[in-house]
C-alpha cells in the first residue's frame, strides 16, 4: 500500500529533495508525496508565528485541514551570525522587506532574496560570515493531530561574496558548506542531501517515530 503524504509547498527544489530523501530512506512503506501543486484551491496560510517551529506547525495543519491528507510542512531559511540570525524566518522574502530593488528585471524572487543578503553583508569581512541553514519539520496525521511529529536540523557554514554555482535554490549559490567544499549550488543533490539542514531534519524525523507514522 502507497502512503500519500502531502508536502506543504508549491517550491520545485523543495520537492525535489525531498522526493530524493524519501526514495533513499528505508522507511518498511511506499511514499507518494504530493505538493502544493496538486491543489490549487488551498491558499497559503499567514505564517505569523515568531519562530520557524511556529510557521510548520501553521503550515502543516492548514494543509491537513483543506486536503485531508498527511501533511508534512517545512519551515527553513538561513541565519546569519553577523545579522543577529537574521534572515531567519523572513528568507523567503528578505528582499522585500530590505525594499532591495535591482537594476536587472529579469531577477527571479529567490536570486533577489541571497543578492541583497550579499548587499547587506557587503562590508562583513571574510572570518565575520558565518551562517548555518535551519529546517524545522512537522508531520501532522488529520487537521486536529494533538501528537504532531517535529524534528530539526542544521548546517553551518559561511557567507560568500559572490554567487558560484547554478545547482539548488534559494540562497544555495551562497552559502559555502566546509564540510563539503562546495557551495550548496555546486554540489549535486545527493553531496547536498548528505549534509544539508533538511537531511538532518529528515534524520531526525526518522528517529522520532516516522516509520512507525507511515505504519499505521
Amino acid at each position: 500500500m502507497v502512503k500519500q503524504i502531502l508536502l506543504a509547498t508549491s517550491n520545485q527544489g523543495k520537492l525535489k529533495e525531498f522526493q530524493d530523501l524519501f526514495n533513499h530512506a528505508d522507511l518498511g512503506t511506499a511514499v507518494q508525496i504530493r505538493s502544493l501543486a496538486e491543489f490549487p484551491q488551498v491558499d497559503s496560510p499567514e505564517e505569523n508565528a515568531p519562530s520557524f517551529i511556529g510557521n510548520a506547525l501553521i503550515k502543516a495543519y492548514h494543509g491537513a485541514a483543506l486536503t485531508g491528507l498527511p501533511t508534512l510542512a517545512d519551515d527553513s531559511g538561513i541565519c546569519v551570525d553577523a545579522l543577529q540570525s537574521a534572515p531567519g524566518i523572513y528568507s523567503a522574502r528578505f528582499a522585500q522587506m530590505q525594499n532591495f530593488t535591482p537594476e536587472d528585471p529579469s531577477i527571479n524572487k529567490e536570486q533577489l532574496n541571497f543578492l541583497s543578503l550579499l548587499e547587506t553583508l557587503a562590508k562583513v569581512p571574510e572570518g565575520q560570515r558565518q551562517a548555518h541553514f535551519y529546517c524545522c519539520l512537522v508531520l501532522v496525521r488529520f487537521p486536529n493531530d494533538p501528537e504532531p511529529l517535529v524534528a530539526v536540523g542544521t548546517c553551518e557554514g559561511y557567507i560568500l561574496f559572490n554567487a558560484v554555482g547554478t545547482n539548488g535554490h534559494g540562497y544555495d549559490p551562497i552559502f559555502f558548506s566546509p564540510e563539503l567544499n562546495l557551495s550548496f549550488a555546486q554540489a549535486t543533490m545527493a553531496q547536498k542531501n548528505s549534509v544539508s539542514h533538511r537531511h538532518r531534519a529528515f534524520a531526525d524525523l526518522i528517529q522520532r517515530g516516522l516509520k512507525e507514522f507511515l505504519a499505521k
